[in-house]
């Protein structure tokens, strides 16, 4: 996937759908409490795609701040939970104002779930998704 801003930040992350052997002590150590309590309450079956919904949000966060991981995950909450909008839920990122940004949920493929999230003063021009691999 690709996204493009004319002007603004942007950021944009995929992740395919699999089992996270760490997923547990990777939500402890790194998601809010918020999203931790959420993801522990989803039912079992959704857990996987839950935790991928929301690493890939806070991906897509850091990487539109430029600050990476060196930006603490848990200052900032999103939602998770399948089938609910991509939304911020939380905010504590210094001189980095949460109204300043929009979260999307993107489905680029089949087995796949991805994030988008844009500066609100960003000129998004456009974003595509190419076709996977064919069979």
């Amino acid at each position: 996937m690709i996204a493009v801003a004319r002007s603004g930040r942007i950021g944009i992350d995929v992740e395919a759908l699999r089992t996270v052997v760490d997923a547990e002590r990777i939500a402890t150590r790194f998601f809010s409490p918020q999203e931790s309590a959420a993801r522990a309450a989803l039912d079992p079956a959704e857990q996987g795609t839950g935790f991928l919904n929301c690493w890939t949000r806070k991906e897509a966060v850091v990487k539109a701040l430029g600050g990476g991981l060196s930006i603490p995950l848990h200052t900032f909450a999103v939602t998770l939970q399948p089938r609910q909008p991509a939304a911020i839920l939380t905010w504590a990122i210094p001189d980095a104002p949460a109204a300043a940004w929009q979260l999307h949920q993107l489905e680029p493929a089949a087995g796949y779930v991805g994030a988008l999230v844009v500066e609100r003063a960003a000129t998004l021009r456009a974003w595509r998704q190419w076709p996977g691999p064919r069979a």
